[in-house]
C-alpha cells in the first residue's frame, strides 16, 4: 500500500491514484483477477510517469517497481495474471540496461551512432535477464498479448549492430588501428578496399546513407575495386546483449584513399538488399600530409582561419 503524498482535492494526480485503489479494492476478489491486474499495472504506470522530475522521483523508485512486479509474479504464478507482470518488468528490464537507442540500420555509419554513457554497472545484467524473461513468457503464454508485445522487445534485445571508427589520415606502410563497437556480434568480417578521391568523399555527400536511392551504385562501385585486406574475427561476447568495442589492427598501406567495411556475415549484400546482415562503412586516407589550423572557430566557417600543411 502507498500513502498518498499529495491530499490536494484538486490536484489531477492525487484523485487519479484515489480512484486506482477503489477499483483495486472493488475487484481485490474477483475469480479472473485480470481487471484487477490491468488496472494495478496502470497504477504503477501512473506512479512512474508523475515520478519523472527528480524533485518528485520516489527513494529507489525502479527498484520499488522492480520488486513489486516480481512480488506480482510470484503471486499469480501460472495465471494469464502472470503474463501481464512479467511484460511489465521486460519492460522495465530493458529500459534499465539500455545504454543506446536500439540499433534498427542494416547499413550504418559511425557518425550517425548516438553518444550515450554506458549502463550502470550494477544494471549491466538487466538486458539479458529480460530477454530471458520474455523467451520465458512467449514459451509459457504462446498466443496472449503479452507474448505478441514479447517478441519484438526480444527481437530488439537479440538484434546485431555494428559501427566502425578510424583516423581519417594515416601514415604510410605504418600500422593503425580501428575501433568496432559491435553488440549481439560474434563474428567480424572486414575487408578494405582502395577507391577514389571522389568515391571516397562521395559517401559523406549522401544525405542518408540508409535511404539515398544513389548507395546501391556507390557501393557497387567500391565493390569493384581490388581488396587490400581482409579478415574474419571471432569477437568477445560474454552474453550480456550490450554494446563492446574492440580495437581491430590493420596492416600499413600504401598512399591512398579506401574504404573500411565491416559485416556480421561477410556476404556484402548491397543496402537494399533487405537481409539480415549489418554493414558499416567508414572511408580513410593513407597520405604524408597533416595540418594545423588556427585562429577562429573551426566550426565557424565565417571566421578567418590559418591552416599551416
Amino acid at each position: 500500500a502507498m500513502t498518498l503524498p499529495n491530499t490536494d482535492p484538486l490536484s489531477g494526480t492525487y484523485q487519479a491514484l484515489r480512484l486506482y485503489q477503489q477499483l483495486l479494492a472493488f475487484h481485490q476478489n474477483d475469480a479472473d483477477p485480470i481487471a484487477y491486474v490491468v488496472n494495478d499495472l496502470d497504477r504503477l504506470a501512473l506512479i512512474r510517469q508523475v515520478g519523472t522530475a527528480p524533485a518528485d522521483r520516489l527513494p529507489n523508485e525502479a527498484d520499488l517497481y522492480r520488486q513489486t512486479l516480481t512480488r506480482q509474479i510470484t503471486r499469480y504464478k501460472n495465471n494469464l495474471a502472470e503474463a501481464e507482470y512479467i511484460l511489465a518488468l521486460v519492460q522495465l528490464l530493458a529500459e534499465n540496461g539500455q545504454e543506446r537507442p536500439t540499433p534498427r540500420r542494416r547499413y550504418t555509419m559511425p557518425d550517425q551512432e548516438a553518444n550515450v554513457p554506458s549502463a550502470d554497472s550494477a544494471r549491466r545484467g538487466d538486458r539479458k535477464q529480460a530477454a530471458e524473461l520474455a523467451r520465458d513468457l512467449i514459451a509459457r503464454f504462446p498466443n496472449t498479448t503479452p507474448a505478441q508485445t514479447a517478441r519484438p522487445l526480444l527481437d530488439n534485445l537479440l538484434r546485431p549492430s555494428l559501427g566502425v571508427d578510424v583516423e581519417e589520415a594515416n601514415e604510410p606502410g605504418k600500422p593503425f588501428r580501428a575501433r568496432v563497437t559491435f553488440q549481439n556480434t560474434p563474428t567480424l568480417f572486414y575487408k578494405i578496399l582502395r577507391v577514389t578521391a571522389e568515391e571516397a568523399r562521395m559517401l559523406a555527400q549522401f544525405d542518408d546513407y540508409e535511404t539515398d536511392p544513389k548507395r546501391d551504385k556507390w557501393f557497387a562501385a567500391v565493390q569493384n575495386h581490388p581488396v587490400v585486406a581482409q579478415e574474419q574475427l571471432t569477437l568477445p561476447d560474454d552474453g550480456d546483449l550490450h554494446s563492446h568495442s574492440v580495437e581491430v589492427p590493420v596492416k600499413g598501406l600504401p598512399l591512398g584513399y579506401y574504404v573500411l567495411l565491416v559485416s556480421n556475415e561477410g556476404k556484402w549484400a548491397k543496402p537494399s538488399a533487405g537481409t539480415a546482415e549489418v554493414v558499416s562503412v567508414g572511408t580513410f586516407a593513407v597520405s604524408n600530409l597533416s595540418y594545423v589550423m588556427a585562429g577562429g572557430n573551426y566550426g565557424d566557417n565565417r571566421e578567418e582561419k590559418t591552416i599551416y600543411v
